[in-house]
């Protein structure tokens, strides 16, 4: 609580849900998982389709587009050069499998470099590639921070042991425009997403990696489970982050079968346009709004705590109390 401001954060959630005409939220699991959690009973009743409306954000398509761009060709310069430095030579043109996210415990890189390792199909059919945004793993890791280093240490460890150096390729690439160039390059090998995230609230590197052109394989817990599956429609794969069988499975899936993963390709950049826009997004915020304007509701004055006022003690919950009625969410934000 010290550290992220727990108790003043889920105080200000519970007051402006509380008196909400209407709540946004991203995904049905963000409105039925996190916000079911015991720490808001009594502040919102997620069973209220009229307090609910769920908006997922949009991709910017500006950026992220299956469009070559101008400066495509600087970032295709650095990955060749990074391919021939650290990649053998008869994997150069191999597909890649690309993790981009931070290099936090929680985003599950390990159990991603674990399937790799467990798979010599998997190894036979592409290079792993693990996009650091910021970090140079080869020539500075020491400069990463103290969570950076564990996570990287532990997938130098695996590496080593599995003999795997000439297989993995790690990147430093920074900014969208960046990002977004190399997932061109990637679609145009045929080459997978990946997020094996133990949790993952929405999903936003996701379908900006699908309008790229990559195919997604990505969590199953949270909002990729809305994002590539739709009434009985797939749009990407989705996994167990805590089996690595099943990851190594679920990229196996689309890298193994050329035909599936060309139809997951254009499902999944039209999934995108249609509803993972933030013209869509916005659309949607209007008519939310037009419909709380047509159908006002009573008015009650909210009851906000004098901190948020400007004066008073921040608030103190028991969060103790909220993990002890539901271990299970011990050691994850509510």
């Amino acid at each position: 609580d010290e550290k992220y401001n727990f108790s003043i954060r889920i105080t200000a959630e519970r007051v402006s849900m509380k008196y909400s005409a209407r709540n946004i939220v991203s995904t049905r699991s963000e409105r039925y998982d996190q916000y079911g959690h015991p720490v808001y009973r009594e502040w919102i009743d997620i069973n209220d389709d009229s307090r609910f409306k769920v908006i997922p954000p949009g991709v910017n398509t500006r950026i992220f587009t299956q469009e070559p761009q101008p400066h495509d060709h600087e970032i295709r310069n650095t990955v060749e050069s990074a391919l021939r430095s650290h990649i053998s030579g008869d994997r150069h043109d191999l597909p890649w499998i690309i993790a981009s996210s931070r290099l936090d415990p929680k985003k599950n890189h390990l159990g991603l470099v674990k399937a790799f390792a467990s798979s010599k199909e998997l190894q036979s059919l592409a290079n792993l590639v693990i996009v650091t945004r910021g970090v140079d793993v080869y020539n500075n890791a020491f400069g990463a921070g103290k969570v950076e280093r564990e996570v990287i240490s532990e997938i130098f460890d695996v590496i080593k042991t599995e003999n795997l150096k000439e297989k993995v390729l790690f990147l430093n690439i920074e900014g969208q425009k960046n990002l977004a160039s190399l997932y061109r390059l990637g679609a145009e090998r045929n080459s997978v997403f990946a997020l094996t995230t133990f949790h993952e609230p929405f999903g936003l590197a996701i379908i900006e990696a699908m309008a790229c052109g990559l195919v997604a394989v990505a969590t199953k817990n949270g909002g990729p489970s809305e994002i590539l599956q739709e009434n009985g429609i797939e749009y990407g794969i989705l996994v167990d982050p805590i089996d690595e069988k099943d990851i190594a499975q679920g990229l196996l899936k689309v890298l193994s079968n050329p035909s599936r993963l060309m139809e997951l390709k254009k499902r999944g950049i039209e999934r995108v346009m249609q509803r993972y826009t933030w013209d869509t997004a916005a659309q949607s915020y209007l008519e939310t709004i037009k419909e709380v304007l047509n159908s006002p509701c009573p008015i009650h004055p909210p009851e906000i705590p004098d901190y948020f006022l400007g004066t008073g003690e921040p608030p103190a919950l028991n969060l103790e109390e909220f993990f002890k009625e539901n271990p299970q969410e011990r050691g994850q934000k509510p």
